[in-house]
C-alpha cells in the first residue's frame, strides 16, 4: 500500500531545526553551510507520519541521496529518547508555569476577600464581580496596602448608615488609593488637588490642562502654594485667576 506524503507544516520543521540546533543529524553539517530539510526517521514510505517524534534534521544532499535508508536503530533510539526527554523537560516547566499562576490568582482572590470582608462589615454589602474586577484592578496599580487604606478612608468619609452612600462609597476608594499613591511621590498633591476644586467649583469655565501645568509648577512649597490658593480663592473668573497667576510668578503659564 503507497502511503501519501503529507506537507510538514511549517511551524513543526522550525520547532525540529530548534531542537537539532540547525545541524543536520547525518552528517552534522550546519546552516548556513547547507540548505536544511525536515527528513523521516521512519520514511514514508514505510508509513512513517509526520510526528515531531518521527521528524530529524536532514541537509538537502542527505536528504536527497538517501532515499528509504532508515537511521540505524541506536541514532533513532537516541533520537527518540532525546526528543521524549525534551518534552517532558517542556511538560514539566507548563506544569511549574501553571501552578505559579494559580497560585498568583489565589493569592489575589485572598486579597480581593479581606478588601471586601472590611467593606461587609461597616456596610453590611459585599462585591460584586463586577465590583471584584475593580478592586482586583486598582491592587494591581496601587498595591494592596494602599487599596485598603483607600476603603477604610472612603467608608469612613462617605459612608453615612444608608444604602443611597454605598455606590459613591465604594466609587471613591480607586481615587483615594490613586490620591494616596501619588501623595507618596508628591507630598503638596492634596493641597493642589484642593485648589483645583476651588476654581472647579467657582468657575464653570476654566482650562485643565494649563491648571495642572501650573500647579505643579508653581506649587513647590507651602508658601508658593499657599499663595495660589488665595489666588483661587479670590479670581472672579478664570481669566482673572490665570492673568493673576501671571502677574504673581511672571511668565506665561
Amino acid at each position: 500500500m503507497e502511503h501519501k506524503r503529507k506537507a510538514i507544516p511549517k511551524s513543526a520543521r522550525f520547532e525540529v531545526f530548534k531542537r537539532d540546533n540547525f545541524t543536520c543529524q547525518y552528517c552534522g553539517r550546519k546552516a548556513p553551510d547547507v540548505v536544511l530539510e525536515v527528513d523521516h526517521i521512519n520514511p514514508v514510505a514505510n508509513g512513517g507520519e509526520n510526528d515531531i517524534l518521527n521528524l530529524v534534521t536532514s541537509c538537502r544532499d542527505c536528504n536527497s541521496g538517501k532515499g528509504a535508508k532508515l537511521l540505524t536503530d541506536h541514532q533513532a533510539i537516541d533520537k527518540q529518547r532525546e526528543q521524549l526527554e525534551e518534552l517532558n523537560d517542556r511538560r514539566e516547566q507548563m506544569e511549574m508555569m501553571i501552578e505559579w499562576k494559580t497560585a498568583l490568582l489565589s493569592l489575589d482572590e485572598t486579597k480581593i476577600d479581606a478588601i471586601e470582608t472590611m467593606f461587609r462589615k461597616a456596610t453590611g454589602y459585599g462585591f460584586s464581580t463586577v465590583g471584584r474586577e475593580t478592586i482586583r484592578k486598582a491592587i494591581k496599580q496601587r498595591g494592596f496596602e494602599t487599596v485598603i487604606d483607600a476603603t477604610n478612608t472612603s467608608i469612613h468619609q462617605y459612608y453615612k448608615g444608608d444604602a443611597d452612600s454605598i455606590g459613591k462609597t465604594f466609587d471613591f476608594i480607586p481615587r483615594i488609593a490613586f490620591c494616596m499613591q501619588r501623595q507618596q511621590t508628591d507630598p503638596l498633591y492634596g493641597r493642589k488637588r484642593r485648589i483645583h476644586r476651588i476654581i472647579e467649583q467657582q468657575h464653570s469655565i476654566y482650562n485643565d490642562g494649563r491648571l495642572w501645568k501650573a500647579l505643579n509648577a508653581l506649587c513647590i512649597d507651602e508658601e508658593s502654594t499657599n499663595r495660589v490658593e488665595e489666588l483661587a480663592w479670590a479670581a472672579q473668573h478664570w481669566t482673572h485667576f490665570w492673568q493673576e497667576i501671571n502677574y504673581y510668578f511672571g511668565g506665561n503659564w
